[in-house]
């Protein structure tokens, strides 16, 4: 499954347990947590929304021939960008507020428990996405939700250290840092959306598996041009020029082009539209060598 949908499902526990415990608490370290998953969800509701778009075919593909799934993060971005400063600066200052006014911190039983709860799904949710980064590197979005959710556990923590120490300093302190968690967030989506929105070309790993693909097909002797970029996290566009026989005929052009395609979209099933342009074969070295140091020179 990915992680982004476990992401989500996560960040929708641990805001409603959130909420309960800020009902039942006066702490300004627990109102900024909570103001921090409000955040995430947004965020990985966006991305979900993102990927639940590009699985739909669109009726006009006219004007929008690789459907409206990019659309999702032209308004995430915006949305995270206005929402995360917005929701910083609310917690930044309720910190300092605290911190200087010294607002007694009043925690219940069902506050610690709420938090408690949530800082052990939080945790499950780094490890899983540890998980998940170590098994599937070459998906883009890992290392966003690893990043995201080990942040969201280290904030976890500090509020409930907040409760349990019932220290204004703690609490004010622990809502500054907070803060910082939400700030670092948003960024962290805010640029992810970026990177798609400019046509950013898959990861290396991906990008090495499709042109080593398509260099062992059987009749393709070299690749001169491999363009990709992604229409979203899991959803590229791939483009490619390749040698062949100069008296391949129309039929075996069409059939090495259909093998070709297939054998890419098994290697990497992200790719979700597939060109390639036959050129007749030249008497130069090999051209794809290049393309594998270019890519290994990326990011």
């Amino acid at each position: 499954m990915n992680p982004i949908y476990v992401v989500f499902s996560a960040n929708l526990a641990t805001l409603a347990l959130k909420i309960i415990a800020y009902l039942n608490s006066t702490s300004a370290a627990v109102f900024s947590d909570l103001l921090n998953d409000v955040a995430d969800t947004i965020g990985s509701f966006l991305l979900v929304l993102g990927l639940y778009l590009a699985s739909r075919r669109v009726r006009n593909q006219i004007y929008y021939p690789f459907g409206i799934s990019r659309a999702v993060y032209v308004f995430g971005l915006i949305s995270v960008s206005v929402i995360g400063g917005v929701l910083f600066t609310i917690a930044f200052l309720r910190g300092l507020a605290t911190l200087f006014e010294g607002y007694p911190v009043i925690s219940t039983g069902t506050s610690m428990v709420t938090m408690s709860t949530s800082l052990l799904i939080n945790t499950a949710l780094t490890a899983y996405s540890f998980y998940y980064y170590r098994t599937h590197r070459r998906d883009p979005s890992v290392i966003g939700s690893l990043l995201d959710s080990f942040i969201d556990t280290l904030g976890n923590a500090v509020a409930i250290l907040a409760l349990v120490t019932r220290s204004y300093m703690v609490d004010g302190a622990g809502s500054i840092f907070i803060s910082a968690v939400l700030l670092v967030s948003a960024v962290s989506i805010g640029y992810r959306y970026f990177i798609l929105l400019i046509g950013r070309s898959p990861p290396r790993g991906d990008m090495l598996r499709i042109l080593n693909t398509i260099i062992n097909t059987p009749g393709v002797y070299d690749v001169n041009e491999l363009r990709a970029v992604m229409l979203t996290e899991n959803d590229y566009i791939v483009i490619a020029e390749v040698e062949v026989e100069d008296s391949l005929s129309l039929a075996k052009m069409e059939e090495l082009s259909r093998e070709i395609e297939n054998r890419v979209k098994k290697a990497v099933p992200e790719v979700r539209f597939f060109a390639v342009e036959f050129v007749a074969r030249r008497n130069e070295p090999p051209t794809y060598r290049r393309l594998l140091d270019l890519i290994g020179k990326g990011s």
